[in-house]
């Protein structure tokens, strides 16, 4: 949000202005907050998710005596807290996080793939920060066009697409162009894919638009009512993803 820097004699005038006065030491808490919000999936390591197991073993040890390591090595639930952290999903509810994962043990699925399967039980508690439960959630939607494009254009084996960079850019702007109208809002910009689609455009909106949070259809929980504040169309104006000009 824009804001205006002030000598503390101004604050009289600008609170009889109907500004919002914030203090500095408010403001820099809040970014390094942002920051560390935004690389959590960086930061934490193995030490710290171990203490959110002592944490979980004071009222149900029998679970966490169960689980890690017997089902679920640490490095595994490590990675998966990672990956959710990533995907800014809160991974206070480790109880829950637990019993998921102690359902795929034994099974061939992948780290992406477990953190995946455990976000229907997860998404509601992020929701729940995002807009209250009695208030609709905005969200922003991809045209099925657009999203039919997408799902083309996915990499094979790994996560993100290859797009041309003229689209791409393009696309960027338009989703920005949807974050700045969330944030005028004082919302966080949310849009909702298929399910199909949902990590790989993730991965590639993450390092453009870190604060997008990105949701497949089956997160959304059904007494959540959604709100589409706005759907993004197929720019007419640029080819094909992976198609060049003149092609």
């Amino acid at each position: 949000m824009d804001a205006f820097w002030i000598d503390p004699h101004q604050r009289a005038e600008a609170e009889a202005d109907d500004y919002t006065i914030v203090d500095p030491e408010a403001v820099i808490a809040t970014h390094i907050g942002q920051v560390l919000q935004r690389h959590a999936g960086d930061l934490v390591g193995p030490d710290d998710v171990q203490a959110l197991l002592d944490a979980l073993a004071k009222a149900a040890p029998t679970l966490v005596q169960t689980v890690v390591p017997k089902l679920v090595p640490l490095h595994v639930l490590t990675a998966v807290i990672r990956q959710l952290l990533a995907d800014k999903l809160p991974v206070s509810d480790m109880r829950r996080i637990l019993e998921g994962l102690a359902q795929f043990a034994g099974t061939s699925m992948s780290i992406a793939a477990q953190a995946e399967a455990l976000r229907p039980a997860l998404v509601p508690l992020l929701l729940q920060q995002i807009a209250p439960l009695a208030s609709n959630l905005p969200v922003v939607t991809l045209s099925p066009a657009l999203e039919q494009l997408l799902l083309r254009t996915r990499r094979e084996g790994e996560e993100g697409l290859m797009l041309d960079p003229g689209f791409a850019q393009r696309l960027l702007q338009e989703i920005g162009a949807a974050q700045d109208g969330a944030a005028a809002q004082g919302h966080m910009l949310v849009i909702v894919v298929s399910g199909a689609l949902r990590r790989a455009f993730a991965a590639f909106l993450r390092p453009h638009l870190s604060d997008a949070l990105v949701l497949g259809l089956s997160d959304l929980p059904e007494t959540r009512r959604i709100e589409i504040a706005r759907s993004i169309d197929l720019p007419e104006a640029l080819p094909a993803p992976g198609m060049r000009k003149g092609e």
